[in-house]
């Protein structure tokens, strides 16, 4: 199972994280973003829930980034691994337990906020690359072009995808429309579950669709919760959330 998780508002110890200043004002915003669904146990409990059934799971958790990340916002000062080394791992995890394995492993990629973004785009770069399931906690696109665009570019990778159209409506903290890269749902993943919060100022407004405009396998669902309060193992949304991901990983 892989977790992405977004941009970081609070660290650990419930201190800003100074990366709040619309990303249009300081660029490649994301220095202090961290994996912080791990931390949360988020991930733990979606390993449980599928555990359920007699499949034995793992967890890796990313940070919102290109890139890793080097920081103190998790309490102590580690590295966060980026979506670069995601795909390395990946490419590991396809080579030694998918292709060819007789009962290969099945994907399970959880995001929030900007880490949904970043789970579509896995998704959407990688049409080969089957996923059981996407959860989407929450998912937003605001800032996320000019928090990440000078990292690609930075990278060599400027070509790798259209910035503009990944969120058309990037100066939102809403959701975006149902274009917005975060809003679809590619061929290559089964199921998705897709959560809204009820937030005031940041929260996912719009019910995720297929390319077609079809809602195969997706299952939308919002609950009185925050933007932050979604991705924790107690929360209404995450209980909706496990008992879907047990549901779906019946054998």
């Amino acid at each position: 199972m892989i977790g992405l998780s977004g941009k970081c508002l609070k660290d650990a110890a419930d201190q800003w994280c100074w990366n709040l200043v619309p990303s249009s004002l300081t660029p490649l915003n994301t220095a202090n973003n961290f994996n912080y669904l791990e931390q949360r146990q988020t991930l733990a409990a979606v390993v449980r829930a599928v555990e359920k059934n007699g499949w034995t799971a793992r967890a890796m958790g990313y940070a919102a980034s290109l890139n890793d990340r080097t920081n103190t916002s998790s309490g102590v000062l580690a590295t966060h691994r980026g979506y670069l080394s995601l795909v390395s791992d990946l490419q590991t995890i396809v080579r030694r337990d998918m292709q060819g394995v007789r009962n290969p492993s099945r994907l399970i990629v959880v995001g929030h906020s900007h880490g949904t973004v970043w789970s579509h785009l896995l998704t959407a770069l990688s049409p080969a690359l089957p996923i059981e399931i996407q959860v989407d906690l929450d998912g937003v696109c605001a800032y996320w072009q000019t928090d990440n665009e000078g990292d690609f570019r930075q990278a060599g990778l400027g070509d790798l995808l259209d910035f503009e159209r990944v969120c058309r409506t990037r100066s939102s903290a809403l959701g975006g429309d149902a274009s917005d890269l975060q809003n679809v749902v590619f061929g290559n993943v089964r199921y998705n579950l897709d959560v809204h919060s009820s937030d005031l100022a940041l929260f996912d407004g719009t019910d995720n669709t297929r390319p077609d405009g079809s809602r195969a396998g997706i299952f939308s669902a919002a609950f009185p919760e925050n933007h932050s309060d979604v991705t924790w193992p107690t929360s209404a949304t995450m209980t909706w959330v496990l008992q879907g991901v047990t549901n779906l990983t019946r054998r």
